[in-house]
């Protein structure tokens, strides 16, 4: 029986990096809102050597999060599902479609994936705003509680592990976006002084929900270049960008 991974948001940035390193060692199903990206994305995928599979799905809405459960099962064993799926403020939506999609929408795939799996990893995208508490970070905060409450829950009964990580910024689309610029004022409190790739994100990803990780559960990985250590939280800064010298 093939060992399946699934990826939501997949044809974005951060998701289709998800998708070909867990395709690395595992079939993956991914899945996006648009037909013609999830089309392009699998011609990618196996052109690289990736089994893999798509289907549309709005993680916002909940039968849709249940069909692809259902299909992912289809498949073989689920051991590991990356909810990559979000929105930003950056992308012009309004408050109540990014808390559908990123609050709502991690609630319907931890659901529906706990009632079909059998052990695995369940992992959440959260963000480093939610650490900032800004305003966008309500939705993210959200996903971040959840994972730490579910985690006691979904391991003692089904032997899931629950676990987030919240990328800082990373160079992707959306923060290439003309709305994002504000994300570089983050550079001088990294330690790297640049932005974070898609696939240093995605080997984040692959590596907690590896199943040899198995005694992480309910916790929350933050990659953000050590920004947030450094002083840096989007509104204001505690301190001054340090100084190297």
């Amino acid at each position: 029986m093939d060992k399946i991974s699934v990826v939501t948001g997949a044809t974005g940035g951060m998701g289709f990096a998800t998708a070909k390193i867990a395709g690395e060692k595992t079939a993956v199903l991914i899945s996006d809102v648009n037909q013609q990206k999830i089309d392009a994305a699998l011609a990618e995928l196996r052109g690289a050597g990736v089994k893999a599979e798509g289907m549309v799905c709005d993680v916002a809405d909940r039968e849709s999060v249940r069909g692809l459960a259902q299909k992912a099962k289809s498949m073989g064993r689920i051991v590991a599902v990356y909810n990559v799926a979000g929105l930003s403020p950056s992308n012009n939506f309004p408050n109540d479609i990014i808390m559908k999609v990123n609050a709502f929408g991690a609630l319907h795939v931890n659901t529906e994936f706990f009632e079909i799996m059998e052990g695995g990893c369940l992992l959440n995208v959260a963000s480093s705003g939610a650490y900032w508490m800004s305003d966008y970070a309500h939705s993210k905060l959200f996903v971040k509680y959840f994972t730490e409450k579910a985690a006691f829950r979904f391991g003692r009964t089904k032997g899931i592990r629950v676990v987030s990580v919240s990328p800082g910024v990373i160079d992707t689309p959306m923060t290439q976006n003309v709305s994002s610029k504000g994300v570089y004022a983050a550079m001088p409190y990294c330690a790297f002084n640049r932005l974070g790739t898609p696939e240093e994100l995605a080997y984040s990803f692959v590596a907690l929900a590896d199943e040899r990780n198995s005694y992480v559960t309910g916790v929350d990985l933050l990659v953000d270049g050590g920004c947030g250590g450094a002083g840096y939280n989007a509104r204001h800064t505690k301190a001054a960008p340090p100084s190297i010298l």
